[in-house]
């Protein structure tokens, strides 16, 4: 199977992830059918017992005003009978038995008429019936003294007659408030109760007796409590509360239980008005079958929807088995038909990676890498002949060409550079190019034939060179290594070919040199003094040494030069000439000069003590001439060791005032504007320009001692240096001879009218110590 068909293959096989997501929703689908039916059938389950609940309440409220209905009825019958029958005891105890008997309710406890004062003849009197089946003894009753008429009528009933003749009002029942409450109805039926009598609750159902528009007593139904609650509870199931609450929801009348629903059992409560009372009654239903119903219904949904859920787990696992078998099947062709490819890639990679690692991307050239595997070849191949050269190839001001050009026309000057190289150099010659402008070339030659090569690429690369439609000379410096037995590894002969390159540059570019020790040590020399020079900077190991200046004409010392002197160790005090050049090119000149200030300034108190009305002279450095920031130097460092400037002078060669003369002129005027006196150095030596020279602040010129030396014998030394005094008197300038070391000199510098005179004749440049003991050793 190829690679391709088995990458497509794998992608029939490993993605059918939807079959996951159509379970998922399969799943789901079905988990919201179940909850929607455990919501049903929990609907349901609470609307049948919610039903089931408002059909007893109904059946309990039309029981209760069915009994009610009962009373009213004997109540007001009673009452019609027994008005008009005023002053007939008689009759009227006959009326209330036979209305007892016959009585529709059989739950009627007792039937009564309660006469008002003077109903018969002045005295109030109870007529009543009661159930004696259901009464206490009378002993135990309250109330008046039971009547000697008072008999048992035979059936259970129990008759009551009682006369009272007035004489007792703690015993009037006309001040009970059931019998004003029945008196202040108006004619229509009162309920009173629940009321204790007699160690018994009632429930009263009253009717005014009125004659002639006046009340003459009351008619009343009763009937136990007991009975009340008996004939709620009839429609009651068990764990139902029925209760009667008064109209105004003041209070429970009565209840079959506890109406209290603060216990821990559920309960759903519904209510009802009466329709004769217009009292509130109650059912309070156990709700904990619909609570346990609906917790069967709701574990028995979350088992059904968590086998749901397993099932589908279980067919989604086994789909992605059935996926992976598959997979394992397809990754294996895949990674064979990967391998064969990876190997065939590999191959083709290893060859294009091999050529790239060894060619130059630019050129191509062989590059440093190739040139190594030539080196070594050429090292083990010649250990003992000479047969073998190196030529490293570096072009002359390359930079410029970037600069000017842009560094697209410098690639393409590159290339036409390696082009000219191949065609110039013998077919034995390997060319690489190292990087930049840099190149290289192996020649299977001896010394005579290296010498040609160099020559005539020296020649080819004088052509011009048409780049842009612009003509290009170029030019390159080359250093040439014979390789011999003493090398044993390529970095050693491209190390001595660039020593030898840079030998040729220094001596004036455009040419080539022959490697030699001499210049490796020169090397090695140099490199140790730029890492000395860097510790020497960092641990202060330069100091100042003093040459007096003398006046010509008194022989006094009027001033010094400050020379600068190197404790270096392993060496002594190296002399200014031995280092101060190398600083100069490579940038430490001006630390150097900073360290010589300050040793200065530390040295003239004591100096100036031991030779007041001098100066010293301090020479500053062309890098320190060319930064805005020497005036500031210089001040800090003055006042620092609290040094007028008075006192100081500072020197500066005029090659260094014409590198940039703007700048210089700009920092002089800054340093004179400070009140420092400026001195000229090696005046005549370098490339001076009068045009400038009287438009700086200067005020001497030190005369350069290439001009002090032959004066004793040459005609034209002594013209040159009238010439230089007259100028400077010209100019307001003072001059001091530099170098004066012979008696001879010094006669012709004072006829010449030179100011001040110093050198060997008078004093080397000594160190402080010494210069405290001049006087004893000039006397």
């Amino acid at each position: 199977m190829g690679l391709e068909a088995a990458a497509s293959g794998a992608l029939r096989y490993r993605r059918p992830w939807y079959w996951l997501i159509v379970l998922v929703i399969a799943a789901v689908l079905a988990t919201g059918l179940i909850a929607a039916d455990a919501r049903a059938r929990i609907a349901q389950s609470r609307h049948q017992f919610e039903s089931s609940q408002l059909l007893r309440l109904h059946l309990m409220e039309q029981r209760i005003d069915d009994f009610f209905g009962d009373a009213i009825q004997l109540a007001s019958t009673g009452a019609s009978a027994s008005a008009p029958q005023r002053g007939n005891l008689r009759l009227v105890r006959q009326l209330v038995l036979g209305l007892y008997r016959s009585r529709q309710n059989p739950s009627v406890y007792g039937l009564g008429i309660f006469y008002a004062p003077y109903a018969f003849d002045g005295h109030t009197r109870l007529v009543s019936v009661y159930d004696h089946a259901a009464r206490l003894p009378r002993a135990a009753l309250p109330g008046p003294t039971p009547s000697p008429q008072d008999r048992l009528v035979p059936g259970g009933i129990d008759e009551v007659l009682w006369q009272n003749d007035g004489s007792d009002k703690a015993d009037d029942y006309t001040r009970l408030y059931w019998y004003k409450r029945a008196v202040r109805s108006r004619g229509s039926i009162a309920f009173a109760g629940p009321y204790y009598e007699g160690g018994r609750s009632f429930i009263s159902t009253l009717k005014a007796v009125r004659q002639n528009g006046h009340v003459v007593g009351v008619m009343a139904v009763d009937t136990l409590t007991v009975t009340f609650k008996a004939l709620m509870a009839s429609a009651l199931e068990r764990g139902d509360i029925g209760s009667i609450e008064s109209s105004d929801r003041v209070r429970t009348l009565l209840a079959t239980g506890p109406v209290s629903q603060n216990g821990n059992t559920p309960r759903i409560a519904r209510e009802l008005p009466l329709r004769y009372t217009g009292a509130i009654v109650h059912l309070s239903s156990d709700a904990s079958p619909l609570y346990a119903a609906r917790v069967r219904i709701l574990w028995g949904s979350v088992a059904f929807a968590g086998v749901v859920w397993v099932l589908a787990g279980l067919l989604g696992i086994g789909m992605i088995r059935l996926w992976k078998s598959r997979e394992v099947t397809v990754e294996r062709d895949i990674e064979q038909a990967r391998l064969e490819n990876v190997i065939a890639v590999g191959r083709r990679v290893e060859i294009e990676l091999r050529k790239a690692a060894e060619t130059d991307a630019l050129t191509g050239l062989p590059n440093r890498s190739a040139f190594w595997g030539f080196a070594s070849e050429a090292i083990a191949m010649s250990p003992d002949a000479l047969d073998h050269a190196i030529l490293f190839v570096d072009l002359d001001h390359f930079n410029m060409i970037n600069d000017t050009l842009g560094h697209l026309a410098g690639d393409s000057l590159l290339k036409l550079i390696s082009t000219r190289l191949r065609e110039a150099l013998p077919s034995h010659a390997s060319l690489s190019r190292l990087g930049g402008d840099e190149f290289v070339i192996l020649l299977s030659t001896d010394a005579a034939n290296a010498h040609a090569v160099a020559e005539s690429i020296l020649a080819c690369l004088r052509e011009p060179m048409v780049l842009a439609g612009q003509a290009i000379y170029t030019a390159a410096s080359i250093g040439v290594v014979l390789v011999d037995a003493s090398y044993s590894r390529p970095e050693e002969l491209l190390r001595d070919a660039d020593i030898a390159m840079y030998h040729a540059k220094r001596t004036g570019r455009a040419r080539y040199a022959i490697f030699d020790t001499a210049m490796r040590e020169r090397v090695a020399a140099e490199s140790a003094l730029e890492n000395d020079l860097h510790h020497a900077i960092e641990h202060d190991e330069f100091e100042a040494y003093y040459q007096p200046i003398v006046d010509v004409e008194s022989r006094a010392i009027v001033s010094f030069e400050a020379l600068a002197r190197w404790n270096r160790p392993g060496h002594g005090v190296v002399q200014a000439a031995d280092f101060i050049g190398y600083a100069e090119s490579h940038g430490l000149i001006a630390a150097i000069d900073a360290s010589i200030l300050n040793s200065v300034c530390r040295d003239s108190a004591t100096l100036f003590r031991r030779f007041p009305n001098t100066t010293i002279a301090v020479n500053i450095s062309a890098s320190q001439l060319a930064t805005s920031r020497l005036a500031n130097q210089v001040g800090d460092a003055l006042r620092m060791h609290a040094v007028s400037t008075d006192h100081i002078r500072l020197e500066i060669t005029e090659t260094a005032v014409m590198t940039d003369a703007y700048q210089a002129h700009a920092v002089l005027e800054q340093l004179h504007g400070d009140g420092m006196k400026i001195i000229v150095d090696d005046f005549g030596a370098g490339h001076s320009s009068l045009a400038y020279l009287h438009r700086l602040p200067i005020a001497g010129l030190k005369i350069d001692r290439s001009f002090v030396d032959p004066l004793a014998t040459d005609r034209q030394a002594v013209a040159i240096v009238r010439s230089i005094v007259a100028l400077a008197k010209t100019l307001g300038f003072y001059t001091v001879a530099e170098g004066v070391e012979t008696i001879e000199q010094f006669s012709v510098l004072r006829s010449l009218g030179v100011s001040y005179a110093q050198g060997f004749l008078f004093s080397p440049a000594i160190e402080l110590s010494e210069l405290l003991l001049f006087e004893a050793h000039a006397s």
